[in-house]
């Protein structure tokens, strides 16, 4: 029968904090420079070498994107792109010649084939046809990119034919500095990002106003002396379609403006007792805005593109967390319709929504990323970290008999003080044993022992359990319970020294001995098949043993008790697959039998006159390793049990029980072959492996 190997073995779980994942999508191309050669429009732009992380990340090449308004989205299917460099640079042949305005934004492609999942700034060229009126001002007011090729005054000068002014609108004084493009005489101020400048012309005149467009922090300057006007350039696409929606960005505004240059006449949107009205005028691509202010603040002028921030809470556990992740994203001209989040960085979506829980199981550190997308299609991105410290658990004994007194010792490693709960589940999740109930337990090596017993106090089965601990600091749970990550690992190829005794000869008392070395403690399974291997006989299914020498005895029946028929070829098939390193075997509570021997196994229960002979019944000999109910179920050679005998109480050691030939109704059976099926039950319930045993009846 079953051996089992008792050794005290020691089962260690130290899990080290893992790399940051590495991710597969590309970081976002910067800022795209956008330059004129002769009628030639030429973008420029740093090399992206990184994923959205910061982890090296090899690029294959660079996609563009063209359209003729600055609020576009790059088409997933490639309709609008027109170039796929592997260089930092790409010139867009006589685009200047266009009559329309142009805009590009610039993606990185991953060799894996993975794109940004944002596009660069928008850069481009705004086209204005400019037109002089012989009695008018001929002054136009230019909203320049954030970044743009001019840098001075001289440079927006010679950016066109027939500009004679550029003029600065100085906020702090309140005057306009000029500088005459004719005579080079003047201030030739330098641009500031965000300020807007006008132009005054001799003749029609057509500009190409190059430059990226970025999201830009604008002082606003006050002086209660003065009018406190100033000149904007908004980025494109701008997040202010209307004056209305720039107003409720700007709340110290007073006043908003922009100019009719074909008469020289404001379109205003104003405050009057505490009422805007007026012409809630539309922005347009290359028109600065003037505004008044009634107080100094900074002004963040920015693009349409989303704005989105991450948080995860909380962002440091131990063992398994549960993480409440939350994107707050805004979009000033439109509604965020879509959150996506990446949990480990893999580059696949695993949830959608502005809030979103996740469990962290494995120790590391992570960045779980959203994606948010406005109803207009533009996207943006932003990622949180989270931590995940392991609990360093031991497991003094992977199996243990608590009938025997032994007891499993648990150890963990508390980083800081905290609520504790340690249960004891069945691999089906009943609880078994709460060892510690929401306990207080300092920081440090802790320690606690089972003992094998339930709730009850019952003395559980024999079977694998395993430990849970639940870990609070800080209002935050974590658990401990690693069957999600390790164990389950087949380990069949890996199970050694698999050997048969003997010939099988069951009317000979003889049976099969098998052994075979388990390399850790596992779930095993052993059969018995026939040379086709079709299945014979299953001796053990998933029965949780410890690593070690193990042995136990076929005794030749099928799994439907019969006896194999002489001369059969059979094999032996042992499989295993790996427990979780949290589990607990409990062995040794349930009955076991051994040393089963039966003679004689060929007798003749016929009434002998002259005294009992030796071979009138059969005495079944066998070892209990502890004290049990032993009953023997004799069945005919068509299935059928005839009898029924039971052994009550018997003691821990040698025992034996006799069969007579006779059935329930003590009438002698018929010559045959007949299967005597021994089995034991302890007080609790728990069966012993049963035994198989053939016998023949002769007259």
């Amino acid at each position: 029968m079953k051996m089992i190997n008792l050794q005290r073995l020691v089962c260690v779980l130290l899990l080290h904090a893992l790399p940051v994942f590495a991710g597969t999508n590309p970081n976002h191309v910067g800022n795209v420079s956008s330059t004129a050669s002769a009628d030639n429009l030429v973008l420029n732009w740093t090399a992206v070498n990184t994923d959205l992380y910061g982890n090296s990340l090899a690029i294959d090449h660079y996609n563009i994107y063209k359209s003729n308004t600055p609020n576009f989205i790059p088409d997933p299917n490639g309709l609008n792109r027109i170039g796929q460099p592997s260089t930092l640079s790409f010139t867009d042949i006589d685009a200047l010649l266009d009559t329309s305005s142009d805009y590009y934004v610039v993606t990185a492609v991953a060799a894996t084939g993975e794109e940004s999942l944002v596009p660069s700034s928008v850069s481009g060229s705004t086209h204005l046809d400019l037109v002089y009126n012989p009695s008018g001002s001929n002054r136009y007011w230019l909203a320049v990119p954030a970044i743009n090729p001019y840098n001075t005054a001289s440079g927006v000068g010679n950016a066109a034919l027939n500009i004679s002014k550029v003029i600065r609108w100085d906020p702090l004084t309140q005057s306009e500095q000029d500088y005459d493009v004719t005579t080079v005489t003047g201030t030739d101020f330098a641009l500031t990002p965000g300020e807007g400048v006008a132009i005054e012309i001799t003749a029609n005149t057509t500009l190409n106003l190059l430059g990226t467009h970025s999201t830009v922090d604008i002082p606003l300057n006050y002086n209660s002396d003065n009018f406190n006007r100033q000149w904007l350039s908004l980025p494109e696409p701008n997040a202010y379609p209307s004056a209305s929606m720039l107003q409720q960005a700007l709340p110290d505004a007073s006043k908003l403006a922009i100019t009719d240059n074909t008469n020289d006449s404001y379109t205003a949107w104003y405050q009057l007792n505490g009422v805007f009205m007026g012409a809630d005028f539309p922005s347009s691509p290359g028109v600065s805005v003037v505004v008044s202010v009634t107080a100094a603040s900074t002004f963040t002028a920015q693009t349409s593109v989303p704005n989105v921030a991450a948080q995860s809470t909380p962002d440091i556990g131990y063992e398994s967390i549960s993480i409440s992740l939350s994107a707050n994203a805004q979009d000033i001209d439109g509604t965020i319709d879509e959150y996506q989040w990446d949990f480990d960085g893999d580059g696949i979506f695993d949830a959608t929504g502005a809030t979103v829980q996740h469990t962290y199981q494995l120790p590391g550190s992570y960045l779980p990323t959203v994606l948010v997308t406005d109803n207009q299609g533009h996207r943006a991105v932003a990622y949180t970290s989270v931590s995940v410290n392991s609990l360093n658990v031991n497991i003094s004994v992977s199996g243990f008999n608590p009938s025997l007194g032994e007891l499993a010792l648990i150890e963990y490693t508390l980083p800081l003080d905290g609520l504790v709960t340690i249960n004891i589940y069945a691999q089906d999740g009943s609880l078994m044993k709460t060892l510690l109930n929401n306990s207080t337990q300092l920081a440090g090596l802790r320690s606690i022992n089972w003992d094998g017993r339930d709730n009850n106090n019952a003395i559980v089965s024999d079977r694998d359990y395993y430990v849970s601990i639940n870990y609070t600091v800080n209002g935050f749970t974590s658990t401990f319970d690693t069957r999600g990550h390790t164990g389950g690992t087949d380990m069949s190829t890996s199970i050694s020294n698999i050997s048969i005794s003997q010939t099988l000869s069951p009317l000979s008392g003889e049976y099969v001995t098998i052994n075979y070395v388990l390399p850790e403690s596992g779930l095993v399974t052993v059969e018995i098949t026939d040379a086709n291997d079709n299945l014979v006989r299953t001796l053990n299914i998933n029965q949780a043993q410890i690593g070690g020498l193990h042995s136990l005895v076929w005794d030749g029946a099928d799994n439907n008790g019969f006896i194999v028929a002489p001369g059969t070829l059979f094999k032996v098939r042992v499989r295993a697959t790996s427990l979780a390193s949290n589990s607990l075997i409990i062995l040794g509570t349930a009955p076991e039998l051994s040393d089963i021997s039966a003679a004689p196994l060929r007798f003749s229960p016929a009434l002998n006159r002259y005294g009992v002979q030796a071979n009138s019944s059969v005495n079944i000999q066998f070892n209990l390793n502890k004290g049990a109910d032993v009953t023997a179920t004799i069945y005919d050679s068509i299935g059928a049990a005839v009898r029924t005998l039971s052994a009550a109480d018997l003691s821990a050691g040698a025992n034996e029980i006799s069969w007579n030939g006779r059935n329930g109704s003590n009438i002698k059976m018929a010559t045959g072959h007949y299967i005597i099926k021994l089995e034991a039950q302890d007080s609790v319930g728990n069966l012993s492996t049963a035994f198989n045993i053939q016998t023949e009846i002769f007259y």
